[in-house]
């Protein structure tokens, strides 16, 4: 038998799910019940979930690092595979993995240390949560069969959704300045190219403290449309604005947020005040981070 695995699993199951709905994500049976039976018919959910409970009892235990790189890098290999397999059947399976993988990926950001065992640089997380946010995009819409379809297709599916619609005229004439330093954008035409983007980002604001919003802040890099996207990677400055404003809401959330929820206590430390201050170059730096390198669901090395 191998008691560490059987202890981190007994450590989910007491302690680790109760702070995931205290962060207002889902609903108890889910975390409780549902995710851990799942997890004994797919291995790359059982490696997160082992991970994950890891990465929650080395805040008080030392020697887990092992426990939470092995279980993680087992994980994005298995998930890697099953991604290119996705049917209904492991659909469930597949967005518990990626919600999983946003919450541990947030959990493990820090800044490299001169005691790090592997050294990572501050932006990682980053990577890990493009990956499992592109996982979500990949199974909507979610059918009425599955356990994630209530909360998931009402407060998260509609991202995609969003991302995807082209201006339509007077489809969003009350669309608000959300923020002062980008007030010179507003009112936004119609056939404007950063509508979509402004849209979602409106959104955001206006939802920040319903449920589930945690993952929907994080998840808005990896589901911006291509066209602003490209406006972006090319140095567009009103782009590069916008991500400026949306960084700023990112890192307001975190710092409010991170005495409630134990998975942003690190984040609020990789993310400085002013976005220039940003490790490895500032604005553009960052913006690069959340955008490139494709996706991350990829075997650690």
């Amino acid at each position: 038998l191998n008691m560490t695995d059987l202890r981190l699993m007994y450590h989910y199951t007491t302690q680790v799910w109760p702070t995931i709905t205290a962060a207002g994500i889902s609903e108890e049976k889910i975390w409780s019940t549902d995710i851990p039976e799942l997890a004994f018919h797919y291995p790359f959910l059982m490696h997160l979930i082992l991970a994950f409970s890891a990465t929650h009892l080395s805040r008080t235990e030392k020697g887990l690092e092992q426990a939470v790189t092995c279980h993680r890098g087992d994980a994005l290999r298995l998930l890697r595979e099953a991604v290119l397999e996705m049917s209904v059947e492991n659909t469930d399976a597949l967005v518990a993995s990626a919600l999983i993988l946003i919450m541990d990926s947030l959990a493990n950001a820090s800044l490299p240390t001169s005691t790090s065992q592997k050294l990572m640089p501050a932006s990682a997380w980053i990577f890990h949560v493009k990956g499992a946010a592109t996982i979500l995009t990949a199974v909507w819409p979610l059918s009425e069969s599955s356990r994630f379809h209530k909360f998931i297709s009402v407060d998260l599916g509609d991202l995609g959704d969003i991302m995807n619609q082209g201006p339509q005229e007077g489809s969003l004439t009350g669309l608000e300045c959300f923020d002062e330093e980008i007030a010179d954008m507003y009112p936004v035409a119609t056939s404007s190219p950063y509508l979509i983007t402004l849209a979602y980002m409106n959104k955001l604001h206006l939802e920040r403290y319903k449920s589930d919003f945690i993952l929907r802040v994080f998840a808005f890099p990896a589901l911006l449309d291509k066209s602003f996207l490209a406006m972006l990677m090319t140095g567009d400055l009103k782009a590069m604005r916008i991500m400026r404003s949306y960084y700023k809401l990112l890192r307001n959330f975190t710092a409010e947020m991170k005495d409630r929820v134990w998975f942003l206590e690190g984040l609020s430390n990789v993310l400085p005040v002013n976005v220039e201050e940003y490790a490895g170059g500032g604005g553009l730096h960052m913006m690069l981070d959340f955008l490139g390198g494709g996706v991350s669901v990829e075997e650690e090395e």
